[in-house]
Order: structure tokens, then sequence, then C-alpha cells
């Protein structure tokens, strides 16, 4: 795990985003990588520096307005 660098959690990355997950998929699969090396830098002290610390989430849209019925419906 010391050997992991930002390069390689960015390519990890890039190739979450060219699959066909869905972008909340993606987000929560790089949100655990952040948090694993969060964990193994600041509570262990694994690691010298956190390697996913740059990542950052993709955006995901806010649908829940979309999915509430109208008063009418119900």
């Amino acid at each position: 795990m010391k050997s992991i660098t930002l390069a390689d959690v960015q390519g990890y990355a890039t190739a979450l985003n060219q699959s066909s997950l869905a972008v909340s998929s993606v987000g929560r699969a790089i949100a655990a990588i952040k948090s694993l090396f969060t964990f193994a830098h600041q509570k262990t002290g694994l690691l010298k520096a956190n390697p996913a610390g740059a990542v950052t989430l993709p955006k995901v849209k806010d649908s829940l307005a979309e999915r509430i019925l109208p008063e009418w419906v119900v």
C-alpha cells in the first residue's frame, strides 16, 4: 500500500469514469478509496501522505425533486 501514488488513484478513477457504471456508483467507489487512504494516513499512520487526497468526486445530479409525487397524484 505504501507504493501507491496519486497517479495510480487517478488512473483508477479514470478507468471507473470510462466504464459503464453510473456516476453515483463511480462516486461511491472513489469515496471508498479516499476513505481507506485517509484512515491509513491519519488514524493508523501507515502512510506518510494520503495519495487520494487530491482526487475529486464526480458531481452527482440531485434527482430527489423529480421523484416526489405531486399532491394530485397521491
